[in-house]
């Protein structure tokens, strides 16, 4: 999902390059459309499992103690 973001951020802007602009973005081909989007679902189910592991990572790594003090800040620094 960070990767379509960063494409539509980047892109030039239809006035610039005219009807390019959005072909740029979406410029699977037509057999390949189904697996191009199931890389989005796919990623976020990666993105999740990589947070629950980083979150039990944290929680097995604190003490209770750190835990309460500042281990609950910690998804702040990771974005």
């Amino acid at each position: 999902m960070t990767l379509g973001i960063l494409l539509f951020a980047i892109a030039p802007p239809y006035s610039t390059i005219g009807i390019g602009a959005p072909l740029l973005i979406e410029a699977a081909p037509f057999s390949k459309r189904g697996v191009y989007g199931s890389f989005q679902m796919a990623s976020q189910a990666a993105s999740l499992l990589l947070g629950a592991l980083v979150g039990a990572a944290i929680s097995r790594g604190l003490s209770p103690q750190a835990l309460e003090s500042w281990g609950g800040t910690c998804h702040s620094y990771s974005g």
